[in-house]
């Protein structure tokens, strides 16, 4: 299991984007309870083989991204079918 802070790193986005994919159910958040010098405070943690199955699917979007981005910026001339020869 990793914590909050890990996740992030691993991941590479902001705890708002966290706590967006736990509410979605693409995370599961487990919260312990951990005495601090402040009292009782919630841990969040989270499994690893998720954070990293998250890590690689943000991997595959953002590559799927980029193929069709550089696909949608071709001229039209690039992506023109062939011109049909008369018979």
């Amino acid at each position: 299991m990793v914590n909050a802070r890990d996740a992030l790193l691993l991941l590479g986005v902001a705890r708002s984007t966290l706590y967006r994919y736990v509410a979605s159910g693409k995370l599961s958040e487990i919260r312990r309870r951990v005495m601090t010098t402040r009292g009782y405070r919630h841990q969040c943690l989270y499994l690893k083989s998720e954070v990293m199955k998250l890590k690689a699917w943000r991997r595959a979007r953002r590559e799927q991204f980029i193929h069709w981005q550089q696909f949608h910026d071709m001229s039209a001339e690039e992506v023109s079918p062939p011109e049909q020869v008369e018979s």
